[in-house]
């Protein structure tokens, strides 16, 4: 028959126990992400809101575009975006091209940028620089 010291049986018997401790006591380490969003619905200035409408993102920095077209709520997203200085022009058939600009978003933020189209001419554009606007900074993305 096999035995086992009495020495040997403690020793089996600690390291599950301060495993299970050691796990239970550790606390979770979470990532942090270096990116944010923008967010946003485009409306008419009697406040229906477009589909179709044309959204460019670009990055000031690297001249970088991205561009999506409002859903058929007039929302539209970019997501998982660097952290950094864009502008952002919103553009449909006859109305003015609206050009939001000078739009700082910091890592982890959401920031809501709603456009209200006049309307005119496409080649009409009406400047909104960043600080004119106002901005919803928020870590839930369905604002």
């Amino acid at each position: 028959m096999y035995s086992v010291s009495a020495s040997k049986l403690s020793t089996l018997l600690v390291l599950p126990v301060l495993f299970l401790a050691l796990m239970t006591l550790s606390t979770p380490v979470l990532a942090q992400s270096t990116f944010g969003s923008f967010i946003g619905t485009v409306s008419d200035v009697s406040g229906a809101v477009v589909k179709g409408a044309s959204v460019t993102l670009v990055d000031v920095g690297t001249s970088v575009q991205k561009k999506v077209v409002t859903d058929e709520s007039g929302a539209f997203s970019f997501l998982n975006v660097t952290a950094g200085r864009y502008r952002l022009t919103v553009e449909a058939p006859g109305f003015q091209k609206v050009e939001f600009t000078d739009l700082d978003l910091l890592a982890r933020e959401n920031k809501r940028v709603d456009a209200s189209l006049k309307a005119g001419a496409a080649t009409e554009t009406m400047n909104v620089e960043g600080g004119a606007i106002g901005v919803v900074t928020t870590d839930a993305s369905n604002i």
